[in-house]
């Protein structure tokens, strides 16, 4: 039986694994966990040991490239693919549509929207990918005629060779984990990956795909973004007026939503009720107002970038903002913070994030950096948590965090005087 190696076996490992098993004599390698024993758990001494040559090997989006051990498994592997690789090849057969979404920043409420606009329409879907369940998994019930919406990691995309969606969405790039990385050219790449098999991409801008056909979500002829207002064919769809309690990138994410959806099944009226009925996604520029104090929870925020994005709701207000964890890039310089901003630095890279930008307040966790704030607020201030980084020196991920700054706030704010 042919052999096949599955390097990581968390979701997208134990995804392949499940597709794959009755196929090849399967073997994986997971350093973090004792695998059950009926799976050939192995380790770097048994290759050096054995040299085994694998007819496949998926590469699980959260394994370490720069370990030594994987230009050995480069050379022992006939073909290096990931998951998301792997179950395109075994959805080929169908009759399908493949909508695709990177980027650095919005890539999980674009998918959302596409999902709950074509829903609307009785479009079936499976909303798949980095957004929480592997393509692989779901592969053998995907039908034919049904829409496969991905969310896709600069990670997923690195092994990707056939892959080939009917539509590509690169919302935005800016510079993001280039603690796991190479360099943000290579990050970059990674991303571009996505037009491997392709040549139209909508995106925010052009500057990295110049060879290709962009639709411009700012400038084109079909659905774009003016002025606080989404316009199709010359008329307004939504405005930034017809939506309370939203952050100020949803009409962002909306625009990317509907160029998506139009090549495959243009506009349809019912797409305005879905995005006025969407609810915000958890700990995304999720904004309120306790007791005076405006309250923005963005904790998903794990790059300058999307730090940027959040800081663009508040330009009239006297800002407390929270950054801080585990940074994935040095570029905090980038950020235009106002002199009246007040800045608390919190976790591991607390030092070096003050050192880039010349300013601000460290602490050791949040629960110090609330308590300070509270003594320094006033009324109509705004409370920003924006991390810019990612959680896991403190936390298990940003959702966790996200909990823990909401139950702060309710601690201390919410009968604030």
């Amino acid at each position: 039986m042919k052999k096949c190696l599955i390097l990581g076996f968390k979701k997208s490992g134990v995804a392949a694994y499940k597709v794959l098993k009755d196929h090849y004599d399967i073997y994986v390698i997971e350093d973090n966990i004792k695998l059950e024993k009926n799976i050939k758990q192995i380790d770097e001494n048994y290759l050096k040991n054995n040299l085994p040559l694998f007819d496949l090997t998926i590469i699980s989006p959260g394994f370490d490239k720069s370990k030594e051990i994987y230009s050995l498994i480069k050379v022992l592997s006939r073909e290096i693919i990931s998951e998301i690789e792997l179950g395109y090849r075994l959805l080929k057969h169908k009759n399908i549509k493949i909508i695709a979404v990177t980027g650095s920043n919005g890539k999980t409420t674009t998918v959302s929207l596409i999902d709950k606009m074509l829903k609307s329409i009785n479009i079936n879907t499976y909303l798949l990918g980095n957004i929480g369940e592997p393509l692989c998994e779901h592969v053998q019930e995907i039908k034919n005629n049904s829409v496969v919406v991905l969310e896709l990691s600069s990670f997923q995309l690195e092994e990707i060779k056939d892959f080939k969606s009917d539509v590509n969405v690169i919302t935005n790039i800016s510079p993001n984990h280039l603690d796991k990385v190479s360099s943000y050219e290579y990050y970059i790449a990674s991303k571009k990956r996505l037009l491997m098999n392709n040549q139209v991409v909508i995106s925010d801008n052009d500057k990295y795909f110049k060879e290709y056909e962009v639709i411009n979500i700012y400038d084109n002829d079909l659905i774009c973004l003016k002025e606080d207002k989404v316009i199709y064919q010359g008329k307004t769809l939504i405005s930034k007026s017809d939506l309370t309690n939203y952050p100020n990138f949803y009409l962002v994410n909306v625009t990317f939503a509907l160029l998506a959806i139009y090549p495959l099944f243009g506009y349809h009226n019912e797409f305005i009720k879905a995005i006025k009925n969407f609810k915000n996604l958890p700990y995304r520029e999720t904004i309120c107002k306790v007791n005076g104090f405006y309250i923005m929870n963005d904790s998903k925020s794990t790059s300058t970038g999307a730090l940027i994005e959040a800081l663009k709701n508040f330009q009239n207000t006297k800002r407390h903002i929270i950054i801080g964890g585990i940074y994935k890039s040095n570029d905090f310089d980038k950020v235009k913070f106002l002199n009246s901003d007040e800045i608390y630095i919190y976790g591991i890279n607390k030092n070096e994030i003050k050192n880039i930008i010349k300013k601000g307040k460290v602490f050791d966790n949040l629960l110090e950096v609330i308590l300070e704030i509270k003594k320094n607020i006033k009324k109509e201030e705004a409370i920003i948590f924006s991390p810019a980084c990612s959680s896991f020196d403190q936390f298990k991920n940003y959702f966790e965090r996200g909990k823990y700054f909401d139950d702060l706030i309710k601690e201390h704010f919410y009968d604030a005087k």
